[in-house]
């Protein structure tokens, strides 16, 4: 049997969990300034192909993680302890915007927005 990321690691390690993680974002950028400082770290968004530029390295375990979903979150959660025994840190840093004129914007594009940005779990 294979041995999990937390028996492979240095147990004084912190875990870090980021949200948000898609290349090109201050998600993916948090990342890598955690593990770069030695952190392990827990990288999820909502589709693990975003995330382009984390996988294949070992400092990270790439997770898909929709925040405006209990179960997603859950299931994140269970797989990060699962892999790493703790989570030390969270950076609730998911986020999405519109841009598009006020007026042509649907009713239901503002509560996803709002889903994400406010109402976001962890």
């Amino acid at each position: 049997m294979a041995a999990s990321r937390s028996e492979e690691r240095d147990q004084n390690q912190p875990v870090v969990l980021v949200t948000g993680c898609s290349e090109g974002g201050i998600g993916h950028a948090m990342a890598r300034a955690f593990a770069a400082a030695g952190c392990a770290v827990v990288a999820t968004a909502r589709s693990r192909g975003s995330m382009r530029g984390l996988d294949g390295d070992p400092r990270f375990l790439l997770l898909e993680l929709d925040v405006r979903s209990d179960e997603s979150a859950r299931a994140a959660v269970a797989d990060a302890l699962r892999e790493h025994g703790r989570i030390d840190v969270l950076v609730n840093n998911a986020g999405v915007h519109l841009v598009a004129p006020l007026a042509e914007v649907p009713m239901e594009s503002f509560h996803q927005v709002f889903d994400t940005n406010v109402y976001g779990r962890i």
